[in-house]
């Protein structure tokens, strides 16, 4: 997991077109600030990329007095790995924007290949929005280029696409997008992983270093001949 700290109001632009605090837990018991996998930054932004349109998330980490709390869900608080994302129900786009994924995802085009590259191993399926996780169990009935995924569909209506269903010309511009996202989680490295570095090895790597240093001037200072 690549944990970063999301805190509930910051005003900190994390991506083009998303705040921190959107992916702060919608649970009432959510504390002020919680953890979750920084790539699913990368994965709201590719699919606000994709849509064309503002794309909100619904639900990240999820805590015990959420009406869908689980505990064995990758929303679950301590695992923090999933999230889940829509468009604006008005004239229609929430539909259009998740049968375009649907479409990419059940056809594993371009989409689905950034997504996967993005570490997502969980997808789900609905009718106005779409379910990402970044599941690191291996489990799953599907797979791609031999790794398994797991994938569900709760759509009133169970269209299938083939893969030369892909709107290739639709999403031909993710492979642009795909150097700018990828692994891009290192952006977000957890602050205090870094307050950590600050406070415990950095000062222990330079006093490691000038104790080096001085040691190297009273040797040389203890060899040199003494005058007269």
């Amino acid at each position: 997991m690549y944990y970063t700290t999301i805190r509930k109001n910051s005003t900190r632009k994390l991506t083009t077109h998303f705040l921190e605090s959107e992916f702060h837990s919608s649970s009432p018991d959510a504390p002020e600030a919680h953890k979750l996998d920084a790539r699913l930054i990368d994965v709201a932004q590719l699919a606000r990329d994709v849509a064309g349109v503002p794309v909100y998330v619904t639900s990240t980490a999820r805590f015990p007095k959420d009406s869908n709390y689980s505990p064995s869900s990758q929303h679950h608080f301590e695992i923090a790995a999933a999230i889940d994302l829509g468009a604006a129900r008005a004239n229609g786009e929430a539909l259009r924007v998740a049968q375009l994924f649907h479409r990419e995802i059940l056809s594993q085009g371009p989409v689905f290949r950034q997504l996967w590259e993005l570490g997502v191993r969980g997808f789900g399926l609905y009718d106005t929005f779409m379910h990402f996780d970044v599941r690191e169990d291996g489990s799953g009935k599907e797979s791609f280029q031999g790794q398994p995924y797991a994938l569900w569909d709760h759509r009133s209506v169970k269209t299938s696409y083939s893969s030369s269903t892909s709107t290739s010309g639709e999403v031909d511009y993710v492979a642009s997008v795909q150097s700018r996202v990828l692994n891009s989680f290192r952006r977000y490295e957890d602050e205090e992983d870094r307050s950590f570095f600050r406070a415990v090895l950095l000062p222990v790597f330079l006093g490691t270093g000038l104790f080096v240093l001085f040691f190297q001037i009273f040797q040389r200072f203890q060899n040199q001949p003494m005058a007269g």
